[in-house]
């Protein structure tokens, strides 16, 4: 009866936490403005999909792209469909699987370790300084860090479960289920990290026996079936896909700096601990002295030998670091799927000895930085950057500040309550780190072009209001010398892009009488058109074409692009 009981509160105090991680996690999700590149780009994708109704070829700004399988892009899509294009729906699948992740990892942490170690893992989740920021920001990290997550979280409980058969297979076929959703969101990671993870234990263990209860033959046949149509289709549908995807994108870019995100190879060693602020010192102590012994212990037989969750995570964690320190293409965003591993990790060696001072002192520091930041952001101006723009952003820096300090003081209020410790920490940094991500709104002029597709829309809704000589005609957009990845979804409408390849290099070969390769052929088409239309143009560029006399008439300019019509 006592035990039902803790369970029944335990249960509560999660539910609890969870709700209030929740109002804080999904609050003005869509209050800022898309971000360019990324969130621009992947919230474009799906809104070409809807309007054009081609689900299986992915398009940005009308160009083929391949960069990525499709999976987000789906979902996104349908998204719109049901609820409207805009801010909150496109980020909302990145906010929905980071959130979901918390639930899962605190029931895999009661399940594999205990109650405690379960609500623990998921405070430092949810207020990990990384997960925080890219739950609230429109990339694909968020996705497949889930979905490894959850195919991970079942051959954890798969392997615990050896004595049940049937249940071995059916978690085992869950946890395939999930990476084949994954390969679909970002490719053969899917694969490469867990691979990699289930052969270094086995080395570890000296165990490979134990491979048997990973179902491999039922698991890959599922996993093919589930992630290879789309790959099959779209080759057929667009030859040379599958070589661009799998050479290009996967072994070129891990073996080559293609797109100058090269670093050096020990880039991650400080952004591994700096990503999990403010639980760094927990995050160390996890990673130095994580709960198991180093020495593997000797079983009279490997069959004896049990499966070690712990072990397996950290190997995961490891492993993942190690290969990406060993790829020409580095980015922060790639660290993400290793943070579930290391909260369960983290929260086992909190729920044994729940000490929070080194914590604490992180996120009070980081508090007083904010505030620190929040006096003194005119040393942040810049020609792209003036002083009026950089001060909107300071009651968001102010508020941050304050959460981070409140936090901090009210964990230390209840150092002698572990949990309420804890929760106050965790609660405290996630609605700092919130408010960091709302502060980019007042700078959404720099960050985003929704300002700029303000500006053009006055012109194509008098170009096309009736009576006018070209009603109902399309107004040209281009887009010179740079590309606004979010300026076709504000505008609702793709643009005519020139003297910009970057990731669209494979789509401009494919389609190259939809690009302006040269600044005289702009020149050349924008002097034969007839009626109106607009030009988003690189400053430097703008200059050229006005010392040649070119008609144009400015209707917003700033640091970065000048805007302008034919009339």
């Amino acid at each position: 009866m006592m035990q039902q009981h803790r369970t029944l509160s335990h249960r509560r105090l999660m539910l609890a936490v969870l709700v209030g991680i929740g109002v804080i996690w999904f609050a003005l999700l869509g209050y800022r403005d898309l971000l360019q590149p990324d969130e621009g780009r992947y919230a474009e994708i799906p809104r070409e999909m809807v309007a054009t109704g081609d689900w299986l070829t992915p398009r940005l700004d009308s160009f083929k792209y391949f960069e990525k399988p499709a999976a987000q892009y789906w979902l996104t899509a349908v998204g719109y469909k049901i609820f409207g294009e805009g801010n909150t729906t496109a980020r909302l699948w990145p906010a929905l699987l980071g959130f979901l992740t918390l639930p899962w990892i605190m029931w895999l942490g009661t399940r594999l370790i205990g109650p405690r170690a379960g609500l623990y893992a998921g405070l430092i989740l949810a207020s990990t300084f990384l997960w925080a920021v890219l739950g609230h920001t429109l990339t694909l990290d968020m996705g497949v860090s889930a979905f490894l997550t959850f195919g991970i979280g079942a051959l954890l409980v798969a392997q615990q479960r050896r004595g049940d058969p049937k249940a071995v297979r059916n978690w085992m076929l869950l946890g395939w289920t999930m990476l084949s959703v994954a390969m679909l969101w970002k490719g053969l990671i899917a694969l490469v990290l867990p691979g990699g993870a289930v052969f270094f234990y086995s080395l570890w263990m000296r165990d490979f026996r134990w491979w048997r209860h990973l179902h491999l033959g039922k698991g890959l046949v599922l996993f093919t079936l589930i992630s290879a149509p789309w790959f099959i289709a779209v080759d057929r549908v667009n030859p040379g896909f599958a070589k661009f995807f799998f050479l290009h994108e996967h072994l070129e870019r891990f073996a080559e700096n293609t797109y100058h995100y090269g670093e050096p190879w020990w880039y991650y060693l400080p952004l591994l601990f700096v990503a999990a602020l403010p639980w760094l010192a927990t995050t160390a102590g996890a990673l130095f002295k994580p709960g198991f012994d180093w020495r593997v212990a000797r079983a009279a037989s490997p069959q004896e030998r049990a499966f070690e969750p712990l072990r397996f995570l950290w190997v995961y964690a490891v492993f993942t670091v190690v290969f990406f320190s060993l790829s020409h293409s580095k980015l922060l965003t790639y660290l993400l799927p290793i943070y579930p591993a290391l909260a369960l990790i983290a929260g086992e060696r909190l729920a044994r000895q729940p000490r929070f001072r080194l914590d604490t002192a992180v996120i009070a520091v980081f508090g007083l930085l904010m505030l620190s930041i929040a006096f003194n952001l005119q040393r942040f101006v810049k020609p792209d950057m003036p002083l009026e723009v950089v001060m909107r952003a300071q009651p968001w820096a102010l508020a941050s500040g304050a959460a981070f300090l409140v936090g901090a003081i009210a964990a230390v209020g209840f150092r002698r309550r572990g949990t309420a410790a804890a929760t106050a920490l965790a609660l405290g940094a996630l609605l700092g780190f919130q408010c960091i991500v709302w502060g980019y709104q007042p700078l959404a002029s720099i960050y985003s072009a929704r300002v700029v597709a303000n500006a053009i829309e006055p012109v194509l809704a008098k170009a096309n209001r009736p009576g006018s000589d070209r009603a109902g005609a399309e107004v040209p957009i281009y887009n010179i010398g740079r590309y606004d990845q979010s300026l076709p979804f504000y505008l609702n409408r793709t643009v005519r892009l020139g003297l910009y390849e970057g990731e669209l290099g494979y789509g401009i070969r494919q389609e190259p009488e939809k690009y302006i390769a040269t600044l005289e052929q702009f020149a050349e088409q924008w002097k034969q058109l007839q009626g109106q239309a607009v030009a988003v143009i690189a400053p430097p560029l703008y200059a050229k074409l006005n010392e040649q006399g070119i008609p144009m008439h400015v209707i917003y300019k700033d640091a970065r692009r000048v805007v302008v019509t034919r009339q």
